[in-house]
């Protein structure tokens, strides 16, 4: 998926019974691809904006549970720099959010990450409005155009609840 500069690649099995195991042993030569493709029509990787997942399940007394980077290790790698010297992209655990698009994702779906960020932000909105001296009808067109709009964007995409968005909120 792109929009813009930013891009999510997938890469899934053949079928329901495919391993996490199958499917990491194609995803080098996926991103060696990519990042080729990429590189022949001008652009580049942003090092320091790209991580990834593998996404696996056990089952484990009567239920799925994902599995972690130690049950199932491995790395992915990329050229970096004029020298294209080799550089470890960092895997993240499916419990661990990254902004994507303005909405912190996660793969396990938890919207805590989302709800502590949006959190930090009407904070900070707050902090700083509080020490200007506005009209009542500058604060609300401030209010109105600004921190809800950052508010706002996310919705469609997060499964926010309404004690979450009530915190955000006040």
């Amino acid at each position: 998926f792109n929009f813009v500069d930013d891009a999510t690649l997938y890469k899934g099995g053949a079928n329901n019974y495919t391993t996490g195991e199958e499917v990491y042993e194609g995803m080098q030569d996926m991103l060696d691809y990519w990042e080729a493709a990429l590189r022949a029509t001008g652009g580049a990787v942003a090092h320091e904006k790209s991580y990834w997942y593998l996404i696996d399940f056990k089952w484990v007394r009567g239920e799925w549970k994902y599995r972690t980077k130690t049950d199932l290790p491995g790395d992915l790698d990329l050229p970096q720099g004029n020298d294209r010297t080799r550089a470890t992209v960092p895997r993240l655990d499916v419990t661990e959010a990254r902004e994507l698009l303005g909405i912190m994702v996660r793969p396990d779906g938890c919207e805590s990450d989302q709800a502590n960020h949006l959190l930090t932000k009407t904070r900070r909105w707050r902090d700083t409005i509080r020490t200007h001296h506005l009209r009542k009808s500058d604060a609300w067109y401030v209010l109105t155009h600004t921190i809800m709009r950052t508010i706002e964007y996310p919705l469609m995409a997060t499964t926010l609840s309404r004690k979450q968005l009530t915190a955000v909120i006040s």
